[in-house]
């Protein structure tokens, strides 16, 4: 009779996609949640190219945690973004930060009230693909205080761990 203990082998640490239209809070929850899991956090807003977000950065950067974890903070408003990244980093896990439109325009006014952001958030909001139930996000409303958002994503985040 084998009375070997046979482990399960740990789960490599999460690559986490933040992502949201402006003034949703990805880079205040995105480094909170990073903290709290003891992540590296990359500010996605960094990676830009003169076109928008560089994928490839991006990607590089998902690709490159694969052994040591990372939660990224980076708007991938469209469905063909987030496959694209869910293609370069197989088990992201996508974080999508919601919110209305008249709670994101005060988060941003209060942010910078003269800033091209105000301006350019019905256009995101427009283009804004959220996702669908087969992306597996953990959609979480912003209208609470980000230390209670990274608390729910944390419960939410163990739950799907186990």
């Amino acid at each position: 009779m084998d009375m070997s203990i046979r482990m399960r082998p740990s789960p490599p640490p999460p690559r986490i996609l933040v992502s949201g239209v402006s003034g949703s809070g990805k880079s205040t929850i995105g480094r909170l949640l990073a903290i709290r899991l003891g992540l590296r956090f990359v500010e996605g807003s960094e990676l830009r190219s003169e076109a928008g977000c560089d994928f490839e950065a991006v990607t590089a950067v998902m690709a490159a945690a694969a052994n040591d974890g990372v939660v990224l903070a980076c708007a991938v408003l469209k469905r063909r973004e987030r496959d694209r990244l869910r293609a370069a980093a197989p088990g992201l896990r996508l974080v999508h930060l919601h919110g209305d439109g008249a709670c994101l325009a005060e988060r941003l006014r209060r942010r910078d009230a003269t800033g091209p952001a105000v301006a350019q958030l019905p256009s995101q909001l427009e283009a804004l693909e959220l996702p669908l139930v087969d992306e597996h996000a953990l959609v979480v409303e912003v209208a609470r205080a980000p230390e209670h958002v990274v608390g729910e994503l944390l419960r939410r985040l163990q739950v799907f761990a186990t």
